[in-house]
């Protein structure tokens, strides 16, 4: 075997792997939706498992980094609009947010009376869950702005409760709203944004 055709064959190997790599970063589609997105690279499609954690599944509505953790996704809804414009969904599904928490919230605060009546506890944890009912976490919007989605118009929002931060995309397709939700932890928010981003940039929806 002579050394040109070595050469030849290490260069054609080098040019493969570069091409290879390249496609690392796999586009995933959801049929049903005539929807696809490319995830950070190494992603996965699938959908939640009943105890934790990820499957995969050919179109399913999540994509994901690890199978064992389910903190940190991109997933995808889709919703009757109800004839409703966008900004009027978004900001009743806002309004009831709002008030599903604040019933959660007062929930806890009338277990938290109830439940020194009815279990034997010390001075000290009754005033504990008095806290922690008191510190129950809400959902903040800390941004909101219009944005194109595949040239449709789309509103999003980045919100953030004590335990994690999300970047909810919502656009309506056909009548039906669609929902692009990238969440992480919020200590592991910064370092998936750009991820996150890049992925909602790349979304190719079927008009």
């Amino acid at each position: 075997m002579s050394k040109l055709f070595l050469r030849c064959v290490i260069l054609l190997l080098s040019f493969s792997l570069a091409v290879l790599s390249g496609c690392g970063r796999s586009r995933f589609a959801i049929k049903e939706l005539d929807f696809s997105i490319q995830p950070p690279k190494g992603w996965k499609q699938g959908e939640p498992e009943l105890a934790g954690g990820f499957k995969m599944v050919k179109n399913g509505r999540y994509f994901f980094e690890s199978s064992d953790n389910d903190e940190v996704f991109i997933s995808v809804y889709d919703f009757p609009s109800g004839g409703k414009p966008l900004t009027q969904y978004v900001d009743e599904s806002l309004q009831q947010l709002e008030k599903i928490e604040s019933l959660w919230f007062s929930m806890g605060k009338g277990l938290a009376k109830i439940a020194p009546k009815v279990f034997s506890m010390t001075e000290e944890e009754e005033v504990r869950l008095l806290q922690e009912a008191e510190d129950f976490p809400k959902t903040r919007v800390l941004s909101r702005r219009e944005r194109k989605i595949s040239s449709l118009d789309a509103v999003e929002l980045v919100l953030e409760t004590e335990s994690f931060k999300s970047i909810e995309t919502y656009f309506i397709r056909k009548g039906e709203i669609i929902q692009v939700i990238c969440q992480a932890p919020v200590r592991d928010f910064a370092g998936y944004e750009t991820g996150f981003r890049t992925a909602l940039d790349s979304i190719q929806v079927k008009l």
